[in-house]
């Protein structure tokens, strides 16, 4: 049951945010199939907007308990490429990325032993694969049950249908009043508005969305005039062409007549906000809008029309969808209106630079909230690369390159992995700083995915596209990724020299990129033994990113800062700093940060306290699971190292005990514990020590090139920006090398951090 939920964890279900009425007999109907034995896979069928999705969601909540492994529920309406379906379920199953085996059979072997109900949503789509992918799991998987949504069912051998009817008279009168009490608060059904209700509700086929359009209008038009509107427009509803699937003879229509009471800018609007997939914001809608039009006011109404609806957005930023049935007729509406590739261009060209202004962003916390704003648009880049990939291949490059950062920090290395290498298929002689950087995604991703051989020769092209580009930034990222490769490949000597070749670039780049290389630095020189040289190295990173770029590189300072001192068996420092990554860690995106620190700190406590050293471990288990976070190569050594001893102090009962309890603890409980941990750790700081000369014999004018020498400055840089030559700079530094004791500037730097003069 590793990494599924409990029976009693409903988070895998979602809650819908209206009222579901008058399904009361078909959701005992279903539920009652679903716990027949020999049942194992059950489709809802109907019409769109008939309610199909919360009958399935209402039945396996009320059945959930029957199933030991519980329920999940996987919508695939967003997905569009029928090869994303497996990965797709595998990514919401929690099943780890593993290149050596491909996503199907992880996908069986994982549902093998699962007693579980499978809840797969909007389908119709995806017909023939998703049909081909429930027939195989059933086959291989014998305690799986599936329940599926679609318009079509997938005529699968033992499948059960379950047509879903229209409501009943009077659930759907009432359905009726409550959404347009929604829209009218004071909206009061009365003896004589009834029958009018029940007409108007009957013209709609008593279709539940087709009932919700109508309701909320109740601000606009009377129920009187909404059934005169109806009866003026009855074709709009109903009567479509005889080989239409019924959802075309009557939903089309419903939706129609909604879409038919907008004004002619606001329908053009609508017709063009169906090319965004998961939702979109203001500024989205304005990119595909024509010049001085502005989308605001038309998407008030469409919200207001029910046709469109407000959903969360990232911090205080508005953004709104469309139900999926809806979308569908607005992208029939845009290619019935002859601008719709004018349309998807601009779609496209709004991803793009959504990717680029993420890459241009300095690194560190603006970078960070530049990924969390692009999560929600996974549909959106997915269309973009689908369509430049098509029709703009160079674009497709510019775009999979530019958004390295999000395949690396959020999205599954394996779909990364697949656009990155379908783009430079698609445009082998794109410009060379955008293949440059693609090269830069291929041989990030290559790496996570532990293929160092094809990383290291996709980071190399990348490193000669960005001399030749003279791209600064693009090329200390390279440089950076490329001596992670030889540091994990255990060649260190040229690690070393990859890493110098990066700092010394980053004298005259951002402090963060001379906080990294430092940080790099110090992994090679702490793989090579020299323990003193790496915590030096480590302290000059921490205090550069201390400086200002950001709570994922201050977490990461420490965390080293951990690892090292553990090394070194001091082990008061090393509590404190994984302390301090794991509190920094929990505020960032994923990365697997925690759980990383979590792993360092119970190589502390195991020297103490092995039973809490286990707990530690176990939660550390859990989140690596939940965050899909394989562990660092470079890091593996320590951690086997750290198992072995907590398990031989505690005996193999007690450390499976430990570790299980550590596994079923919330991040924020796992962090208290830290922190009472820690306590046990504390010694009285150095720092409250006070020194007898607190500026350590330097003039104001050295401590000034003394602060900008610890971020990493140039001679030059420095001279640039206190206004002096290099040479008086140099006779600066002679002067604070020789006052502190110290033989080189990284010395001087990490004796400045250690006694509070930077």
């Amino acid at each position: 049951m590793s990494g599924m939920p409990s029976p009693s964890d409903t988070s895998t279900l979602p809650v819908p945010l209206t009222s579901f009425i008058g399904r009361d007999r078909e959701i005992a109907v279903v539920a009652d199939l679903l716990s027949r034995p020999d049942l194992r896979l059950l489709t809802i069928t109907g019409p769109g907007g008939i309610g199909k999705t919360r009958l399935a969601l209402r039945a396996g909540e009320q059945c959930r308990d029957q199933f030991t492994d519980g329920v999940v529920f996987i919508s695939l309406a967003p997905v569009r490429d029928a090869e994303l379906v497996v990965p797709t379920l595998a990514k919401v199953l929690g099943i780890a990325d593993n290149p050596s085996q491909p996503a199907l059979v992880r996908l069986r072997a994982f549902l093998r032993e699962k007693h579980l109900l499978l809840v797969l949503d909007n389908l119709e789509h995806l017909l023939e694969s998703a049909a081909d992918l429930v027939a195989d799991l059933l086959t291989y998987c014998p305690n799986l049950t599936v329940l599926c949504t679609s318009r079509t069912r997938p005529g699968i051998s033992g499948e059960y249908g379950f047509p879903l009817d229209a409501l009943s008279p009077e659930p759907a009168r009432v359905l009726f009043a409550a959404r347009a009490q929604a829209s009218l608060p004071a909206f009061a059904v009365t003896p004589e508005m009834e029958p009018v209700i029940d007409a108007v509700c009957e013209r709609l086929d008593r279709l539940p969305l087709a009932i919700e359009l109508a309701a909320a209008r109740i601000n606009v038009l009377s129920p009187h005039a909404l059934l005169t509107r109806l009866e003026q427009s009855l074709d709009l509803l109903r009567g479509g062409p005889r080989d239409a699937p019924p959802r075309q003879r009557d939903m089309r229509q419903a939706i129609a007549w909604s879409h038919d009471l907008l004004t002619t800018s606001d329908q053009m609007l609508f017709r063009r906000l169906g090319v965004f997939v998961g939702g979109f914001t203001l500024e989205a809608a304005q990119s595909i809008m024509d010049l001085g039009a502005d989308a605001f006011e038309g998407i008030s109404t469409l919200v207001a029309a029910s046709l469109v609806k407000p959903i969360s957005g990232f911090g205080d930023e508005p953004r709104f969808t469309m139900l999926e049935t809806i979308r569908e007729f607005a992208v029939e509406q845009l290619a019935a209106s002859g601008v719709e590739p004018e349309i998807q261009r601009a779609h496209a060209q709004y991803v793009v630079t959504l990717a680029e202004r993420a890459w241009d962003l300095p690194a560190g916390p603006l970078t960070d909230a530049a990924m969390q704003r692009l999560r929600p648009e996974t549909g959106n880049i997915r269309v973009a690369l689908g369509w430049t990939l098509e029709h703009e291949p160079n674009d497709a490059v510019q775009l999979a390159g530019a958004l390295v950062d999000y395949w690396v920090m959020y999205a599954s290395v394996y779909e990364g992995r697949d656009w990155v290498e379908r783009a430079r298929n698609a445009a082998p002689h794109a410009p060379s700083r955008y293949r440059a950087r693609l090269q830069l995604a291929a041989g990030w991703l290559a790496m996570d995915h532990g293929e160092l051989a094809v990383a290291e020769a996709c980071l190399t092209d990348a490193v000669a596209g960005a001399r030749e580009e003279t791209d600064a930034k693009l090329l200390i990222v390279c440089l950076g990724i490329l001596g992670l490769v030889a540091l994990k490949q255990n060649d260190l000597e040229r690690s070393r020299q990859i890493f110098e070749e990066e700092r010394a670039l980053a004298v005259t780049s951002q402090p963060i990129h001379m906080a990294t290389a430092t940080a790099s630095l110090g992994q090679t020189m702490m793989a090579m033994g020299d323990l003193a040289a790496a915590q030096e190295l480590f302290e000059v990173a921490l205090a550069i990113h201390k400086s200002g770029s950001g709570t994922t590189g201050v977490a990461f300072g420490h965390m080293y800062l951990g690892q090292v001192m553990l090394a070194r068996r001091r082990y008061e420092g090393a509590a404190l700093h994984f302390r301090e990554a794991c509190s920094g860690f929990a505020n960032t995106l994923g990365l697997g940060g925690v759980a990383r620190a979590l792993e360092g700190f119970a190589g502390v406590v195991v020297t103490r306290q092995p039973d809490r050293a286990a707990f530690l471990l176990g939660a550390a288990a859990a989140m690596r699971e939940k965050d899909h976070c394989p562990r660092d190569v470079l890091e593996v050594p320590v951690y086997e190292q750290t198992v072995a001893t907590t398990r031989a102090a505690l005996g193999e009962l007690a450390f499976e005990a430990a570790w299980e309890a550590g596994r079923q603890l919330s991040e924020e409980d796992v962090l208290a514990e830290v922190d009472s941990l820690v306590a046990t750790f504390a010694d009285p700081p150095a720092a409250s020590i006070p020194e007898p000369d607190v500026t350590h014999g330097l003039s104001p004018r050295e401590l000034e090139v003394l602060h900008l020498l610890v971020e990493g400055r140039s001679n030059r840089v420095i001279g640039d920006t206190l206004s002096l030559s290099e040479r008086t700079v140099e006779n600066h530094v002679m002067h604070i090398l020789s006052k502190l004791g110290v033989e080189s500037r990284t010395a001087a730097a990490t004796y400045a951090v250690r006694h509070g003069l930077a």
